[in-house]
């Protein structure tokens, strides 16, 4: 599927989690000139905690199923099953912590972001686990 990917949308940015070994790739598809906003198309098999402190991020689940976990501050996460079956986005809004696992086979999920996403406002939280 990486390869897939990779040859479909060749022209733009791949972020590959983790990098030797990857369990989350991320096409960032478009952008507007100000990082305004953002999308994304993520497969997602399995993701690492983190949070922002800017970003909004709306998922939609294109193909499979996803379990989301999502917690703020000290409170424990609540998971939250999204599918093709119910499109409705999910947000995410700035200090929530998450993270994600694709049921039985990743999920390929659309990712609408505001602001675009930066790699400055991605922190992983290794005090969480999944």
């Amino acid at each position: 599927m990486i390869d897939a990917l990779r040859r479909k949308y060749s022209d733009q940015n791949i972020v590959l989690n983790p990098s030797d070994n990857p369990t989350e790739v991320v096409v960032e598809l478009e952008r507007d000139s100000g990082w305004r906003w953002g999308h994304a198309l993520a497969l997602i098999g399995s993701s690492e905690p983190h949070e922002h402190h800017r970003i909004t991020e709306h998922y939609v689940v294109l193909r499979g199923e996803l379990d989301l976990m999502v917690g703020e501050g000290v409170q424990p996460a609540r998971t939250v099953r999204l599918s093709r079956k119910n499109p409705k986005p999910f947000v995410i809004t700035p200090h929530q912590w998450h993270w994600a696992r694709g049921v039985d086979q990743p999920a390929l999920v659309l990712v609408f972001s505001t602001p675009a996403w930066a790699p400055d406002d991605h922190f992983l939280r290794s005090d969480i686990r999944p």
